[in-house]
């Protein structure tokens, strides 16, 4: 009797541990879905620091502007932005154009600070905060005026292309 009685206890209690381990699995398979987890911005530096360094150049390279050479700047922004970003830069490069011409306007960005908001294998989101400095030649005078930027970005060929900017 004292023996049957043991054998239903140990069995309830290895029917409950089985419970719990499958409740446990099923809840830690939740908490690996969530969205912090599977932001790669928390977990990998090295894809973290790559995009920082390669975005942030980028927008060193296309916010910069010398009028007696204009088409580094056009250059850059054709190998470093794509879809919507390449479409709202031809706008404003046209304006700047005739404006910097015209005052012989020389701009150059710096970038304060950089961080990446979300990141995955192939897409970034990131924070920027710029600032860009001006000179103007006619009559030397300067300028500087800070800047923060929402920037998306996304891996192509290895290499991170500017997809949307957005001005905060």
């Amino acid at each position: 009797m004292i023996r049957i009685r043991t054998l239903i206890a140990v069995g309830l209690v290895a029917v409950l541990c089985a419970l719990t381990g499958l409740i446990m699995l099923r809840l830690s398979e939740d908490i690996r879905s969530t969205e912090s987890a599977t932001n790669l911005a928390v977990v990998n530096g090295e894809l973290s620091t790559e995009v920082e360094s390669e975005v942030g150049q980028a927008l060193k390279q296309i916010l910069s502007f010398d009028p007696a050479n204009p088409e580094a700047t056009q250059d850059a922004a054709e190998s470093v932005l794509t879809g919507k970003a390449a479409e709202q830069y031809e706008t404003l490069l046209g304006d700047l154009e005739e404006r910097a011409a015209g005052q012989e306007l020389t701009l150059t960005a710096n970038i304060a600070v950089i961080g990446v908001r979300r990141l995955s294998a192939t897409t970034a989101d990131l924070l920027v905060f710029l600032d860009q400095s001006s000179v103007r030649e006619a009559d030397d005078s300067s300028s500087v005026s800070a800047a923060q930027l929402q920037v998306s970005a996304l891996k192509r060929d290895g290499k991170w292309l500017i997809s949307t900017i957005t001005v905060i």
